[in-house]
């Protein structure tokens, strides 16, 4: 398996430059809101009754053309500073944010739609899969198709083989401007199914991991399908053979 180690300055430059201009300050930080969730079967329930809600894809182009919840409007959190899409929302709209990490995009973008003042605004807590879960009406060119996971699973840790817990992991797919988000848990660990449409062996992927980033080569299919990449200090590993032992002990599957 081929992959290369870079900074995390070039990765951040090349995939997410735009979030650079929602970072604040320190001198002046930008307010944090607790974000407001909504379940599918409650915002299915609410489109039923006829409540009208302007609902937000905010995943990659790509992945909106391939499948995204009926009568969404595409807004990539890449180009959510920018987009000439909240130039026609009301203040008072009703906003939903989704994705399909499930909620770490949407909880990003719920953040910048409340900092421009858009009071009535809900992420979707289960996100896609979740709405895809129920079967609850899709369009695209894969509506409804199963998904392909491709898990990316591993170990976040700082000095002294201390656990970075809330440590962001960000696994990025140029080719299709695909991104999905996680963070660690109490003991370091982190485990992401991607989603991601299209995502073939011999594909390219980038994780951006506790400050680092690795470039590496998506394997042959197994069952699961992913990889181990551990950050130890200033260290990425890739540990492809450990990846199905770490799996199935720590007993991940898809709900």
């Amino acid at each position: 398996m081929k992959f290369l180690k870079v900074s995390a300055l070039l990765f951040l430059t090349l995939v997410v430059s735009t979030f650079a201009e929602e970072t604040p300050t320190p001198a002046t930080p930008a307010p944090s809101f607790p974000p407001q969730y909504i379940s599918v079967k409650k915002l299915h329930a609410d489109l039923a009754k006829g409540r009208h809600y302007t609902i937000l894809d905010v995943r990659s182009a790509y992945a909106y053309q391939m499948e995204h919840i009926k009568n969404a409007q595409s807004l990539p959190i890449q180009e959510i500073t920018y987009s000439s899409v909240l130039s026609t929302l009301p203040k008072i709209a009703s906003i939903v944010t989704y994705c399909s990490c499930p909620h770490h995009l949407a909880e990003m973008a719920f953040q910048i739609l409340k900092q421009k003042g858009y009071n009535s605004v809900w992420v979707l807590d289960e996100g896609i899969p979740g709405w895809k879960k129920e079967n609850y009406p899709l369009e695209g060119t894969l509506a409804n198709k199963p998904f392909t996971i491709y898990w990316v699973i591993g170990y976040i840790y700082g000095p002294s083989h201390v656990p970075k817990k809330e440590a962001e992991v960000r696994v990025y797919q140029e080719k299709t401007q695909q991104l999905e988000i996680d963070k660690a848990d109490a003991k370091g660990f982190y485990a992401m199914p991607l989603r991601f449409y299209g995502l073939m062996p011999g594909d390219s992927l980038q994780a951006s991991i506790g400050g680092d980033t690795v470039f590496f080569t998506v394997g042959a299919k197994t069952n699961p399908w992913g990889i181990r990449i551990d950050d130890e200090g200033s260290e990425i590993s890739l540990k492809q053979n450990e990846f199905l032992k770490t799996f199935k002990s720590k007993k991940l599957h898809l709900n």
